[in-house]
This record gives C-alpha cells, sequence and structure tokens, in this order.
C-alpha cells in the first residue's frame, strides 16, 4: 500500500489484484482504502486467474494507446512477479515498465518448524531451457528468512557449483537475521561464492546475475532460486529473460504457508526501469 499512497495521486489509472487467501492483519482497511480512493472494484482471484487478468489489463491499456505503467511487487507473489514479467515480454509494443518495490520495515523473523515441499520453476515461462537439462546444475541462490528453504534448494538441486546473494543496505538487524538463519547452508559455500546485493540498486544486481549466470552457462546449467526481497526474484526473472530464458527460475517454499505477519513499509521505494521494444 505504500507505492499507492505515494504515487496514486500522479498517475492517470489505478488498478489493484486481491489475493484470495490470508485476508488477514491491515486487510479490511487496505481494501477500504483502495475504494475510497476511487480505485476500480478490486479483483478476488488466485496467482492462476491473476495471471489471465493480468494479461488481459495490459491488452486493454496498451490498445488504448498507454505506453508505460508501473507496477508494485512489494507484496506480489514470485508466480505473479513471473506472470507479470512474461506479459511484458510478450507484449509486441514500445513500452516502458517502472517495476517499483517499498521494502517493510524490521520485522523479527517467526520461529515455526515447518516441512520443505519440493521445488519446481516458478511459472512454465521460466523453466529453463530442456537441451540444457543433461548439464550438471549450478545454483544461483537469493537468501532471506527461508533458510530452510534455501538448505532444502541446494540439498535438491545437487548443484556442482552453487553462489549466495546477501542482502545488504537494508536494516543490520535484517542481515544479521538472514546470515543467522542461513548458517548451515554459508559454511559449506565457499567464501569467493557469497556475494553482496544492496537492494535500493535492482539494476546493478540485473547485470552481476546476468555476467555470472551468461559464465554458468559455458559448462552448467544453472538454475536461479530467488528466497529473500522480492526485489531478488524479480532481478532473477529480468536477467533470464535477457538472457532468452536459458536459466531457470526456481521457487522451493513449504508445505505450511507460514504464519502471517503484519508489516508496515520502511517508508523507501526503490524500482527498475525496464523499456520494450517491438519485434521486426
Amino acid at each position: 500500500m505504500h507505492v499507492y499512497r505515494e504515487f496514486s495521486s500522479s498517475v492517470a489509472m489505478n488498478e489493484c489484484s486481491i489475493y484470495d487467501s490470508r485476508q488477514v492483519h491491515s486487510f479490511e482497511r487496505n481494501v477500504a482504502e483502495l475504494r475510497a480512493g476511487g480505485v476500480l472494484e478490486p479483483p478476488m482471484e488466485s496467482d492462476e486467474q491473476y495471471q489471465v487478468s493480468f494479461n488481459r489489463r495490459l491488452s486493454s491499456v496498451v490498445d488504448r494507446g498507454v505506453r508505460r505503467i508501473a507496477v508494485d511487487i512489494s507484496s506480489a507473489s514470485r508466480s505473479r512477479i513471473a506472470s507479470v514479467v512474461q506479459s511484458c515480454a510478450e507484449m509486441n509494443v514500445e513500452m516502458t515498465i517502472d517495476f517499483l518495490y517499498a521494502p517493510a520495515a524490521f520485522v523479527q523473523p517467526v520461529s515455526a518448524h515447518k516441512a520443505l515441499s519440493v521445488g519446481g520453476p516458478v511459472s512454465t515461462w521460466f523453466t529453463g531451457r530442456e537441451s540444457r537439462w543433461f548439464q550438471p546444475a549450478s545454483a544461483i541462490l537469493g537468501l532471506g528468512y527461508e533458510g530452510l528453504e534455501a538448505l532444502g534448494a541446494f540439498q535438491l538441486l545437487e548443484a556442482g557449483q552453487v553462489w549466495s546473494f546477501l542482502p545488504v543496505g537494508t536494516d543490520p538487524r535484517y542481515e544479521d537475521a538472514v546470515a543467522e538463519l542461513n548458517g548451515n547452508l554459508l559454511e559449506v559455500v565457499p567464501s569467493s561464492h557469497i556475494l553482496h546485493y544492496s537492494i535500493a540498486h535492482p539494476t546493478l544486481l540485473v547485470e552481476t546475475l546476468l555476467a555470472l549466470a551468461g559464465g554458468a552457462l559455458e559448462s552448467t546449467n544453472p538454475v536461479f532460486v530467488p528466497l529473500g526481497p522480492k526485489v531478488f526474484a524479480l532481478s532473477c526473472m529480468l536477467a533470464s529473460q535477457l538472457l532468452d530464458r536459458r536459466v531457470g527460475v526456481w521457487r522451493f517454499s513449504s508445505l505450511q504457508r507460514g504464519t502471517p505477519v503484519d508489516v508496515s513499509a520502511s517508508g523507501e521505494v526503490f524500482g527498475v526501469r525496464v523499456q520494450l521494444s517491438p519485434v521486426p
């Protein structure tokens, strides 16, 4: 909601999608605020429904001559971010998309014993190239509070090479908590393969992922595993798209969806601008 509050008055139209589950904490207050602000009745939809509806809404604004949109990914699931990137990539027009991200203020991680489910591609669009599946795997992991999921990805992918990305420049308490929660994984990853990135500079992150994954493609089948801040997930998908989707983007999650936590925005907004050009 922070992005909406900051920018809604300066755009021609606002649209929103409502999750069909986990409607707790500030949910009712946020929906009431959207309606009071004149937002068209927000549809309630699953991630699968969102893929279809976002593509329809994007086509509608393009048909009306709109050539610049902004997408707030702050509360978006990874599958929804994938749907947005796919729809934009398939839209064969000259267009500008500003992806915006408002990080949350620090909250302590919630302790819970969770069972890990087997992971897989975040969407059919980001499965990676089937012709490369015979190559030995390598993994590029983004780390966050999901320490169990990161360790599970490391074990299930059986990757010969692993790179781990830790977010910095957020809140020292968050950075310490992430390092602690991923301690078992970081102990087995070579120090030269433990990298840091700033959520404030997603463009630089995309360039780093491009260089790393591009090099890994020479001898392995690299896979992005974007845990942690949503801006890392977006950056992985943009890098995969720029690499002709030869690098898969996978998600790993728990069978239990976890305890919903009520968070507030830190007050900052970061973004990356994508310029689309039509293919002749």
